[in-house]
C-alpha cells in the first residue's frame, strides 16, 4: 500500500524531508539547498529532464517530479492529493523550493529490492541536515500501519469518511453490502 499520491520512487524522500522538517523544526524559508541521492533508474523517470520537474504542468507529471513532491513536503508540511491541485501547480512557494532541489547518485541503494533515498537539507545559517531511509514506507520491509491506512483513507475522502470508513469495517461483521452502498450514495 502507498502512503502517498505519487509514484513509488518518491516516498522514501518524502518521508525523509517530513521527518527533517519535524523533528528539526526549520521553516521552509531557511532552505538553501535540498540535495537528494536516488538510484539512476528511478532517477530517469522522476528527475529527468531536470527543468520540467521543477515545474510540472499538471498533476501527473507532478506525480513523477521528486523536486516538485520535495518543493511540496516543505512548503505544506505534507503529500496529500492537494499536493496536486491545479492551485498547488501554481504555488510560489513549492516551485521555489522545487528549484533549490540537486539531484546526486546513491552508490547505497537498495534498489530495485526497495526504493531508497538519502537527504541532506542545507539551510541558509549553514546547518546541514541528513536523512537516509534504506526502505520505502509500505514496502513489504516496512508495512503501513493501520493507522496509517485508516489517516490516508480520511485524507483522500474528506469530510465523509469517519461514516464511510465505520461501514467499510463493518462488512463482514454485522454490516451489510447494501448497507455500505447506502452510506456511500448518502456520501
Amino acid at each position: 500500500m502507498k502512503p502517498y499520491p505519487s509514484c513509488h520512487f518518491t516516498h522514501a524522500f518524502a518521508d525523509a524531508i517530513l521527518h527533517l522538517k519535524q523533528a528539526e523544526g526549520f521553516s521552509a524559508a531557511e532552505v538553501d539547498v535540498v540535495r537528494c541521492h536516488i538510484h539512476e533508474t528511478p532517477a530517469a523517470a522522476v528527475c529527468e529532464p531536470i527543468e520540467r520537474k521543477r515545474a510540472p504542468q499538471d498533476d501527473y507529471d507532478a506525480k513523477f517530479s521528486l523536486p516538485f513532491i520535495a518543493g511540496a513536503c516543505l512548503a505544506r508540511d505534507r503529500l496529500t492529493l492537494a499536493e496536486f491541485t491545479g492551485e498547488a501547480l501554481a504555488d510560489q512557494e513549492i516551485l521555489r523550493l522545487a528549484q533549490r532541489v540537486e539531484i546526486a547518485d546513491d552508490p547505497n541503494s537498495r534498489f530495485p529490492q526497495a526504493y531508497s533515498a538519502e537527504v541532506e537539507i542545507v539551510l541558509t545559517d549553514g546547518r546541514r541536515l541528513h536523512r537516509r531511509e534504506d526502505v520505502n514506507r509500505g514496502h513489504t520491509e516496512r508495512p503501513l500501519s493501520d493507522a496509517d491506512i485508516r489517516a490516508k483513507f480520511a485524507d483522500n475522502l474528506g469530510g465523509d469518511a469517519r461514516s464511510t470508513m465505520d461501514h467499510v469495517l463493518a462488512l463482514g461483521g454485522a454490516g451489510s453490502a447494501a448497507d455500505f452502498a447506502e452510506a456511500l450514495r448518502a456520501a
